[in-house]
């Protein structure tokens, strides 16, 4: 719970350096501040090493390169199921292209997984790479992560996901959290290179003062796949890509602007599972609660006799008991969205009615 601070590298708030170690179930709530590989868990791993399942609530300020909700630097490790809270902020002075992210600041080796992360945490940068998940992913995967962290860079590379993605893989991910930045702005990427992103969505406010800002990123180059994607044209009415480098080949196919209203309704839920609606999806959506899709929801389906999406509730029968009042009915069935239309209202002589109440008088 209390302050780490020092004024050189590797600075965590659990561990400094990590290698050949696990990091599990950890809690830092304290601020860390730092120069370079700064992390709100540990400053920089390496080498083998797994961070599981910790949560960082504090503040991370550094003043060079490499800093992240959760870790600072990561080389060749698992991240899994990890949150970060925190507010990371970088606001050191020279020129140099500063990494900065909500769970890790600078990714790099082939083994490298971050899996089933969260940023909610704001991510500020005014100089360089700055991303709701990795700032800067060199190589490596992150899968079934997300951030609705607010991400704000003064300087180029600006991402909901990542800030840069060289190579390495963004696979069924999701931004929500508003982007902005001059230059190479993108709702999952500022900029996309040798990498591959696929089945990811943002749903995001994207903002810029230039040119190259996207619906997914700010700009594509080299070799780069862009595969079955979706971005919200209601929030960001431009292209999917801000512009093309005049040397790349990509590879690009069902990356798609849709509005706010087909996020709501389910069908980018089910576009997203492959139109499948089976216990084997990765994409959930609660309809009368969640206005994207997400992990944890229910399935969606699609009626389409009715062009309808729907959850699929069991029927369950609620029974009323009107206290002694008249003209209400005894029971009902809920209807397929899990609710009841209409609710009785009883009369009784000499008395006004207040409502209906659960067996724990709890009212509906």
């Amino acid at each position: 719970n209390g302050e780490v601070k020092g004024t050189s590298n590797n600075i965590g708030g659990i561990a400094a350096y990590l290698q050949y170690a696990t990091v599990e179930k950890c809690i830092n709530n304290g601020t860390v501040n730092g120069e370079r590989n700064i992390g709100g868990i540990v400053g920089r791993t390496y080498f083998d090493s797994t961070v599981v399942s910790c949560i960082n609530n504090g503040n991370i300020n550094i003043t060079g390169d490499h800093g992240g909700g959760i870790v600072g630097d990561a080389n060749n490790i698992i991240i899994k199921d990890c949150i970060n809270n925190g507010d990371v902020t970088r606001s050191g002075s020279g020129t140099n292209k500063n990494h900065i992210g909500g769970i890790v600041g600078y990714v790099t080796g082939e083994d490298t997984k971050i899996t089933g992360c969260a940023n909610t945490g704001k991510i500020t940068n005014n100089t360089g790479y700055t991303g709701g998940i990795a700032g800067y992913l060199s190589s490596g995967t992150i899968d079934g992560c997300y951030n609705t962290g607010l991400i704000k860079s003064t300087d180029s590379y600006a991402g909901g996901i990542t800030g840069c993605q060289q190579y390495g893989f963004t696979i069924n991910t999701y931004n929500i959290g508003s982007v902005s930045g001059p230059n190479f702005v993108g709702g999952v990427s500022g900029q996309l290179s040798y990498g591959t992103v696929s089945g990811c969505y943002s749903a995001a406010q994207i903002t810029s003062t230039g040119t190259d800002v996207g619906g997914l990123t700010g700009r594509l180059a080299n070799t780069a796949a862009l595969q079955d994607n979706y971005y919200d044209s209601t929030k960001y009415n431009g292209d999917a890509n801000g512009s093309i480098s005049e040397t790349a080949k990509p590879t690009q196919s069902n990356n798609n602007g849709v509005t706010t209203e087909q996020f709501t309704s389910g069908e980018i839920t089910y576009l997203l599972n492959g139109r499948l609606s089976d216990d084997t999806v990765i994409w959930k959506q609660t309809l009368s609660t969640d206005t994207s899709p997400n992990f944890d929801g229910m399935i969606v389906y699609y009626d389409e006799e009715n062009a309808k999406y729907y959850n699929e509730y069991s029927i369950v029968t609620i029974t009323f008991d009107a206290n002694g009042g008249s003209g209400s009915v005894e029971s009902t069935n809920t209807n397929e969205s899990g609710t009841v239309d209409t609710l009785p209202v009883p009369t009784k002589d000499n008395n006004n009615f207040v409502g209906w109440f659960d067996e724990e008088d709890n009212k509906i």
